[in-house]
């Protein structure tokens, strides 16, 4: 290796070489190389350039980033360095930094080692309320639902408990806006009281929807529309709107469905109804329509969950099917579609299971028997929403919906 010469200042002492060193190396075969040595306290690599343009580019960058990152950037383990880079790409385009991003975060992580079950609390709220003197009947609509709420997500942190699937509880429900949402009203209270003493999120609650009250049909979907909806679903899916339409699962229970709980040698589906752990996790059997098991056949022998892997996609082709059947937001069709004559119609909330209980009903006439499939404790909700809402002749066609080629 050549020897570095070193500039003298006037008193005769070297001067200082600016960070990092970049030296000329000669190896034994006569080749010349440049070393950029950015270790600093221990820390760093030493990096080798064919040019000293090339290396002096590498200087410069690193100067670049110990004055924006800070000397601890180098003392970052490789895989360290890399997240590091990576996050600062996810950010860029919102204009946010690693501290911004931590900053945010951290809070959350807080609220989980401080958190709260959702039982503990349920309970404290109450037990609040109770020294507040509030009325008995208030008190006793308090414990009514929130110990219904506390049924499926006591054991799981309030923290955790994510406004989408309070959106699906609450919808599972089946009951009237205006009852489903003074659910949402005890639950909102109770995400409040748990915010102020640290345990959540109280915002998460507010990402919930609220129902119009000024409805309270129940309304299906077409035997014409239903055929449509599973002639244009992606395979991925299909199962899922054939399970739902034809076996009348809950927008939960078909979240949970497994293969392994479709048996389609003795046609029936097993829905398993979560509690608060597996142990407490309730279970019923769905009796399989012939035209379901059609359109499962192709299916048979899958394994892992019914719903695709990833949520958000499975959400996403749901979407796809129903608006090429022609269900979306009215007005925003778009220029193809408009070319077309197409003017989309409003999905109707809980329709296919809706559906499967109204055209049930008619076909079998047999509340008690619905109600058993579908999961509900008595017939009052089923001759209440579903009796006399459907013709005979059209449930007919429902049940004759077949696929195009039947395996």
């Amino acid at each position: 290796m050549a020897a570095t010469k070193k500039t003298a200042t006037k008193k005769g002492k070297p001067k200082r070489r600016e960070w990092p060193i970049v030296k000329r190396t000669k190896y034994r075969n006569g080749s010349i190389a440049y070393m950029v040595d950015t270790r600093l306290r221990g820390e760093g690599s030493r990096v080798f350039k064919p040019t000293l343009e090339e290396a002096n580019e590498v200087a410069r960058q690193a100067r670049i980033r110990r004055q924006n990152e800070g000397i601890g950037y180098f003392s970052l383990e490789g895989d360290q360095r890399l997240d590091a880079e990576r996050a600062l790409a996810m950010l860029a385009p919102f204009g946010k930094t690693l501290v911004d991003a931590v900053e945010f975060y951290v809070p959350h992580l807080k609220a989980l080692q401080s958190s709260k079950s959702v039982l503990e609390a349920s309970d404290a709220y109450e037990s609040n309320a109770t020294a507040r003197n509030l009325s008995k009947p208030h008190l006793r609509d308090i414990r009514l639902r929130l110990g219904r709420f506390s049924e499926t997500f006591g054991d799981r942190l309030i923290a955790e408990v994510e406004a989408e699937e309070i959106d699906e509880w609450l919808d599972d429900l089946e009951v009237e806006a205006a009852t489903r949402n003074g659910y949402r009203r005890h639950l909102c209270a109770l995400w409040a009281f748990a915010g102020k003493r640290g345990w959540c999120n109280a915002t998460e609650i507010e990402k919930t929807t609220l129902r119009k009250e000024n409805s309270g049909k129940t309304e299906v979907v077409t035997p014409e529309e239903c055929k449509a909806l599973l002639d244009h679903a992606d395979p991925d899916i299909l199962p899922v709107i054939a399970v739902g339409a034809f076996a009348g699962l809950r927008r939960s229970e078909l979240g949970r469905l497994q293969w392994g709980h479709i048996n389609l040698p003795e046609r029936f589906v097993e829905v398993v109804v979560a509690g608060t752990n597996t142990k407490s996790a309730k279970r019923r059997i769905v009796v399989m329509s012939d035209n379901l098991a059609a359109w499962l056949a192709p299916y048979e022998g899958r394994t892992g969950s019914v719903w695709p892997d990833q949520k958000e996609r499975g959400r996403r082709l749901l979407d796809e099917a129903k608006r090429a059947a022609g269900f979306g937001t009215p007005g925003t069709e778009t220029d193809e579609e408009k070319g077309k004559g197409v003017a989309l119609m409003p999905w109707r909330h809980n329709a296919l299971r809706h559906s499967f209980a109204s055209y049930h009903l008619a076909k079998h006439n047999d509340a008690a028997k619905v109600s058993l499939e579908m999961g509900h404790t008595n017939s009052v909700l089923v001759f209440r929403h579903y009796r006399q809402l459907v013709r005979p002749a059209d449930a007919a066609k429902y049940w004759e919906v077949m696929p195009t080629v039947i395996p």
